[in-house]
Order: structure tokens, then sequence, then C-alpha cells
């Protein structure tokens, strides 16, 4: 048989990573997460899956880097979108993609992205090939290092500065009277227009 081909790295943060195939089937993990971690040990991802009702025994959860050709073109049409963690692509055995009990990401990223209230754990639209925000604000957890969010289907997935769309609650309607910064600043004009009239009154 042909020896395997290491995937092509992947640039983080100006870290080279290269994500290794990991495969393990689901009913040997005993509910522990699958932890990816590139040839220098460093953990790329953790990944919990917990039991699919619907799935027969001897299922197996393959985390590999996705298609570079794939990957390249999400990048090209998402050019607003940093992409802060190396991107890893999850399948099942079974082909199965949407699922009944949602799986939980926890990303190594660096510094930057935790810090950044603008990340989210993303995944890319096939239909597509852009970057969608799976998981953000209030839907994702910060553990030690790790961004973690979840998702109900498997794609390849990664931290993401910029993307749009996804779940979770980031506030953005407190931050403005109106919603947007615009028309808060509309609204004062108005305000001092009428006092300004009421005034030479």
């Amino acid at each position: 048989s042909e020896p395997a081909v290491a995937p092509p790295p992947q640039t983080v943060g100006g870290v080279e990573v290269v994500v290794p195939t990991t495969e393990v089937r689901l009913d040997e993990m005993g509910g522990a997460p699958v932890v990816v971690q590139d040839p220098a040990g460093r953990t790329v991802v953790e990944i919990s899956l917990p039991p699919q009702p619907s799935m027969g025994a001897g299922v197996a959860v393959k985390v590999a880097a996705p298609d570079p050709t794939i990957l390249r073109n999400t990048q090209e049409n998402s050019p607003d979108v940093t992409v802060r963690s190396a991107v890893v692509n999850v399948t099942l055995s079974n082909e199965q993609s949407k699922l009944e009990q949602r799986v939980e990401l926890c990303f190594a990223t660096d510094d930057m992205a935790l810090d950044d209230n603008d990340k989210c754990i993303g995944f890319i639209d096939e239909e597509t090939d852009t970057w969608k925000c799976e998981c953000k604000c209030d839907c994702l957890d910060d553990k030690g290092g790790e961004v973690c969010g979840d998702s109900e289907h498997l794609t390849s997935f990664a931290v993401l500065i910029g993307g749009t769309g996804g779940r979770g609650d980031c506030g953005e309607g407190d931050e403005y009277i109106t919603g947007v910064w615009g028309g808060d600043l509309g609204l004062v004009f108005g305000v001092v227009g009428v006092a300004f009239v009421i005034s030479c009154a």
C-alpha cells in the first residue's frame, strides 16, 4: 500500500501546525474527548462527541486536515475573516453529518484570539466555500487557553475572527439605543435640533 502522505502545514499565529489524521471508534472512547496533537506534541483540538442514539456499534470519528483546495478557496472567498486556529475536518465513518447530540470542539489558539470579542468557532459552508460562524459570544467558553463551542453538524471547523452568522448573544442591541451607531448619531442631532428650535422660539 502507498505510504500516508502528511498533510501540508497550516500557519496559525506565525507557527506552522500539522493536523495529523486521527480516527477513533466512538464505542471505545468511553465519553473521553478525542485529542488531536501535532507531531510536536501540541494539542490542536479536543472533540467531545456524546453517544448518538441512532448510530450502531463500530462508528468512528475521524479528524483530519481539510482538502487544501477547498481551504484555499474558502480563504479567498472570505477575505474579511482571519483564521486563528488550525482548521480540522471532522467526519463519521457512517458519513452521517447531522447530529442528535451536539459535538463540543475545543481549539488551541493564540492569546490574541482568546482576547478578541469578535471570535467564533466557524465552519466551511461547502455550498459557497465561505467561512460562517457556528458559535459565538455567550455560546463560547474559554478553557485554559482553548476556545470551546458546539455544533449540531460535522464539517471543517476553526476559530475565526470577523465571521458572520452563528448562535450566541453578543449583547449588540444594548450597545446602541437604536441598534446601530448611525441611528444613535441621528437621534442626537434630532434632539439637539429640537432643543435649538425651542430655545430660539
